[in-house]
């Protein structure tokens, strides 16, 4: 499994300062923890691409938390996921890979689904279709690919049987900037004898942007203090007192500048 988060996270407007992966959920302290617990029973190496803007703060929230089997990947490319994917090529396995955009969410019996499905097919292709979504790209039942669309069914799940092929191909683009994986196996096949497959998959909670994000979280009521990974937060409800605390010493500059800006208030 490749975990594809190679983005600015520019989508979340203030919130872009992390990376997206690292953002609480309504159940889990991350979203990295919520995908890593959706394939709980996946027992291979997880890898994850992350733009090297950001890889310094995964890294350390990875070691911080004792997070195992995550093979954290430094991308410097943003140019189209097909180019930040690339750039890491000699990092990533060579068959069987399952690529999935960080942004997306699925329960256990989805994963399941998702990773049996991978395990018996014979394609060289297999995209993960879910039909409420809003994508660019739509795919039929007829494997016909509709391009530039409102409510295409496309939202970032592919398996490929042979990543070495793709990346020996990649000259048959015509195109080379903004390139997303999806292009490359359009093209391929739409223009060889490449077998692809559809799947439906049910259920999909996707962190798209701040406003889904922020619509996902305000219905559940989280605990008054949980904070982000590093810090601890006490409510003295008697003396009305709330004491924030970092805990790790990495993030003691992160308390020190927010003391000093309360006192340039």
């Amino acid at each position: 499994i490749v975990i594809v988060a190679g983005g600015l996270g520019t989508r979340f407007n203030e919130l872009s300062v992390f990376p997206k992966i690292l953002l609480p959920t309504s159940t889990h302290n991350s979203i990295l923890n919520e995908i890593q617990d959706s394939f709980c029973d996946y027992t291979g190496t997880m890898s994850l691409i992350i733009n090297d803007k950001f890889y310094d703060m995964v890294d350390n929230y990875i070691k911080v938390n004792g997070i195992k089997n995550i093979n954290l990947i430094k991308s410097t490319k943003i140019n189209g996921s097909l180019n930040s994917i690339m750039d890491v090529y000699s990092e990533l396995p060579k068959k069987n890979v399952l690529f999935i955009w960080s942004d997306l969410i699925f329960d256990k019996e989805t994963s399941t689904f998702i990773l049996d499905t991978c395990e018996r097919t014979d394609k060289d292709y297999i995209i993960f279709c879910y039909e409420n979504g809003q994508y660019r790209y739509n795919l039929t039942d007829d494997l016909v690919f509709e391009a530039n669309v409102k409510n295409g069914n496309i939202p970032g799940i592919y398996y490929i049987n042979n990543f070495e092929y793709v990346y020996n191909n990649l000259n048959k683009l015509q195109k080379k900037d903004n390139l997303d994986l999806l292009d490359f196996i359009i093209n391929d096949f739409e223009h060889t004898d490449s077998k692809l497959e559809k799947q439906i998959i049910e259920k999909l909670t996707e962190y798209r942007d701040l406003d889904t994000y922020i619509d996902i979280l305000k219905n559940h009521k989280r605990e008054l203090t949980q904070t982000r990974f590093f810090n601890k937060l006490i409510i003295d409800k008697e003396n009305k007192i709330v004491t924030k605390q970092a805990i790790h010493p990495d993030y003691y500059n992160i308390i020190d500048r927010e003391v000093a800006w309360y006192k340039f208030i």
